[in-house]
């Protein structure tokens, strides 16, 4: 549920909060990715008092899907998510490089920025987005009671769900995680913004950035636009004001971009030595530049940039607004990014 802004401890007590049982801890390993790394857990029994502390939710375009599982939560051993979020960066990176969005172009160019902190902070805030929407899998024989759904027409069909309480609170984890993250990215965004020759990593940042806000905010279009008749939306804020705010913390971060360079850089010619300047005289900065004027180019004669969020999105699929407000970087008249709950 989480739209990047401060931490609610109503929300965190309501989503993560049980009463364990003294049954002896359990170890169980999960796994994102089938050949990615293991995160090992200890988990205990609980007592449920509610039914959404045991059954699992999943939206599709036929509707809301739901599916009951075993009663076990983590036990309170500390767990280092920061290190498996890691390890998960290359699976992330990969599969974004190969996607058939136009984003990919900005995950193909950090590249050259390996040992550029920003680049890497955001490209960790997009693989802990990633793993918040993948399902956690069992990746040993221990499976906690859990049978793989055989129900048909179900969203579950095929899938050997993690009990609902350990979803929820590895997934307030990676929430936490991303919180942090999104604080550091904005400090270091607010510090580039004073040295134009700081363009090409800004911007490649702020495409990065803008991208896993519109995702996260695709996560929550689908709870802004229908009934929730089981009561699982339990955020104090409602699905509307979170998708509002992230509209318009992206709106704040368009306009300094705009304000501080606009798309001048877009209109040189690179070859001239009086724009290598402008850069520091950076290779792999000026390399990039006239790799996106090219770019751009394409995307405006495809009719790329500026589509708006509600012609676009499909139920159940945050993917399907994945260029859309990243895509107002490169939109040439005044833009602003629309909410569309």
């Amino acid at each position: 549920m989480l739209i990047i802004s401060g931490r609610n401890e109503i929300y965190e007590v309501l989503f993560t909060s049980v009463m364990r049982s003294s049954s002896p801890p359990i170890t169980v390993c999960l796994q994102h990715y089938a050949d990615g790394p293991i995160l090992w857990i200890q988990c205990s029994q609980f007592t449920a008092t509610h039914k959404n502390q045991v059954n699992v939710l999943r939206q599709d375009q036929s509707g809301w899907h739901y599916t009951e599982t075993t009663a076990y939560c983590l036990t309170g051993e500390q767990i280092d998510i920061a290190s498996y979020i890691q390890q998960c960066k290359h699976f992330s990176l990969h599969e974004a490089c190969r996607s058939r969005n136009p984003i990919s172009f900005f995950f193909e160019a950090t590249g050259p920025y390996t040992n550029v902190e920003i680049i890497q902070q955001c490209i960790e805030l997009y693989t802990t987005l990633r793993l918040l929407r993948r399902a956690w899998n069992f990746a040993g024989n221990e499976t906690l009671g859990m049978d793989t759904i055989e129900q048909e027409g179900s969203a579950w069909r095929g899938i050997r769900p993690v009990p609902r309480m350990i979803q929820n609170q590895l997934g307030h984890l990676l929430e936490l995680h991303m919180i942090t993250l999104d604080k550091k990215i904005l400090k270091g965004i607010q510090a580039m913004l004073r040295d134009r020759k700081q363009w090409a990593v800004t911007t490649i940042a702020l495409a990065i950035l803008l991208h896993t806000r519109e995702l996260d905010i695709g996560r929550n279009l689908y709870w802004s636009r229908y009934a929730d008749p089981a009561g699982f939306w339990i955020h104090p804020s409602k699905p509307k004001a979170l998708v509002e705010e992230a509209t318009v913390s992206c709106n704040s971060l368009l306009s300094h971009y705009r304000c501080t360079w606009g798309l001048r850089p877009l209109h040189l010619d690179w070859t001239l030595q009086k724009s290598k300047d402008m850069v520091g005289n950076e290779e792999r900065a000026v390399k990039f530049i006239q790799k996106l004027q090219k770019y751009v180019q394409s995307l405006e004669k495809n009719g790329w940039i500026g589509q708006e969020v509600g012609n676009l999105y499909r139920d159940g699929d945050p993917d399907s607004v994945g260029f859309t407000i990243s895509s107002l970087l490169f939109k040439k008249d005044c833009y602003e990014a629309k909410g569309v709950c």
